[in-house]
């Protein structure tokens, strides 16, 4: 039999010592994910009107839903995955566009345009590559998955991120929110951006 050649009182003390490394290691990882979830948004500011200076046209018989996402956000999936089942409650009562930011330094990756694959295939969904973030700008965004809802008429209805946290999916204040006024009911809440904290 091959003995350890660790005394028995410095081996338990090395296991010790490798327990509370890790369990320091994990409780900041818990930490900064926490902390990552309940940051605040970026400020954004949407103009009330559809702005002049976007190249995208609102829809004239529906109203028209713009989702702003970027490149490696956290909140990505999610942000698509809320998009889908929204779109799927209100099924021809709104038009979406998703909006790629396409950075000029930006070469792009699998997820990515696995990303605009899968909004592509939401019914009721236009993906439109924003190249060097010039309907970000026009549009006053920063969050990615923010969402900005126009009339027909093209007042802004509603503005705020698709999801409750920072890559969280789940029932949540904004998608309550679009659904009613979509279904011409009262919404409990118009900016959800605070709330939901959809930022990067």
């Amino acid at each position: 039999m091959v003995m350890s050649l660790i005394p028995p009182v410095r081996r338990m003390t090395l296991t010790v010592a490798t327990g509370a490394v890790w369990l320091a290691l994990l409780m900041a990882a818990s930490y900064l994910l926490a902390s990552y979830a309940n940051s605040p948004a970026r400020h954004s500011s949407p103009p009330t009107r559809w702005p002049t200076a976007s190249r995208l046209k609102p829809d004239p018989r529906e109203p028209s839903l713009v989702m702003f996402i970027e490149p490696h956000s956290l909140a990505t999936r999610a942000s698509i995955g809320e998009l889908a089942v929204l779109m799927g409650q209100c099924q021809g009562r709104v038009k979406a566009t998703a909006l790629f930011l396409d950075p000029a330094d930006f070469k792009g990756d699998f997820a990515f345009a696995d990303y605009q694959h899968q909004a592509s295939h939401i019914p009721g969904v236009t993906v439109v590559l924003d190249n060097d973030g010039h309907e970000a700008r026009a549009f006053g965004s920063h969050p990615s998955g923010e969402a900005l809802l126009y009339s027909v008429g093209g007042a802004l209805e509603f503005h705020g991120g698709l999801t409750l946290a920072h890559g969280q999916s789940g029932d949540n204040p904004s998608r309550s929110a679009l659904r009613a006024i979509l279904w011409n009911e009262k919404p409990s809440v118009t900016n959800t951006l605070a709330i939901s904290r959809a930022g990067f």
